[in-house]
């Protein structure tokens, strides 16, 4: 039997996500990637990085460690999975455990955009994997499908509902909420960042679009290059206004060819009912793609949420432990 042993870095709304899959699904996980290797692989999280073991359950507090190196220093864990949010930190502790030789699992947009190809850079000099497809798009295997089924394609555009909590907050207030109860509402679920002025002023959502700009393109664009608008001056009047007119207000991400020129915003606009996105409402996400050759293709999914958000984590780790 061969062994893998994840370190987690965080055991927020997606860490604790990650682990209560793992412990439900295990021996389904373990038998898939059995038959996919022809090898008995046990997988399973051996450490997980806390601030504050106390404040987590009985029950798995003996995994814990408010020392995020002692995953990184541990020869017996072959992967990290960060998820602890954030760059400064996240950032430091992602290359070091590259540095380390082990392989690396992140959800973490906002790392991702500051770094901008570092973390991929270094994966591939030290021959580690570096996957991050719940970074955008949760659930939904966009990251995937622009970098193995349409590789040999060419984004013509893009446009997309990459931010599943101000879209829930904009479908909430549709129906009649306030502002601050939409908001409260998103923050009970989960759906929002710890900070929730990444999301409504649409830091979030321009992360995102920066690392599917990088993966359409090769070119990963700087802060400066997306214009960028948030939701905090969408009124109830506004949405009302929009509705009256057979339109709703979503918060669009796009990405346009324009001779030779990558347009790139992320802003709220009007839909009217013949835009595919026009429909995807609450937490969901979706990307309208138009390409070269293979023509117009539509994705739609969870965006948000604990064990949505898992899943796709949870699908990179086992591709990399399947890969050996």
């Amino acid at each position: 039997m061969k062994s893998f042993r994840i370190g987690l870095l965080g055991f927020g709304t997606v860490g604790s996500g990650v682990y209560r899959i793992l412990e439900a699904q295990r021996a389904q996980i373990c038998a898939r990637l059995s038959e996919q290797t022809g090898t008995r692989i046990d997988l399973s999280i051996k450490r997980i990085f806390v601030r504050d073991i106390n404040k987590y359950d009985e029950s798995v507090r003996s995994l814990m460690t408010t020392d995020a190196q002692e995953l990184i220093d541990d020869p017996e864990i072959d992967l990290i999975c960060e998820l602890i949010g954030g760059d400064t930190l996240a950032l430091d502790l992602m290359h070091r455990a590259l540095a380390a030789d082990k392989h690396v699992v992140t959800a973490n947009k906002m790392a991702i955009f500051t770094c901008q190809n570092s973390l991929a850079d270094m994966a591939r000099k030290k021959g580690k994997a570096f996957r991050y497809e719940a970074s955008v798009m949760g659930v939904v295997p966009i990251i995937r499908v622009l970098k193995e089924s349409l590789a040999s394609d060419e984004v013509l555009e893009l446009c997309a509902i990459i931010n599943g909590s101000t879209n829930f907050i904009l479908t909430k207030i549709s129906e009649g909420a306030s502002y601050e109860q939409a908001m409260e509402i998103a923050q009970q679920l989960g759906y929002l960042e710890a900070d929730p002025s990444s999301d409504v002023d649409g830091y979030d959502a321009m992360y995102k679009l920066g690392i599917l700009t990088q993966l359409s393109t090769g070119h990963f664009p700087s802060s400066t290059e997306i214009h960028r608008v948030g939701i905090g001056t969408i009124t109830a009047e506004q949405i009302e206004s929009a509705r009256a007119l057979g339109q709703k207000i979503k918060l669009v991400a796009r990405l346009q060819r324009t001779d030779d020129r990558l347009l790139l915003s992320v802003q709220p606009e009007a839909l009217t009912s013949e835009h595919p996105l026009y429909a995807i409402d609450g937490s969901l996400n979706a990307a309208a793609l138009t390409m070269r050759y293979a023509g117009k293709l539509f994705l739609s999914g969870a965006g948000a949420g604990s064990y949505e958000t898992a899943t796709a984590v949870l699908g990179d780790i086992l591709s990399i432990a399947a890969q050996g």
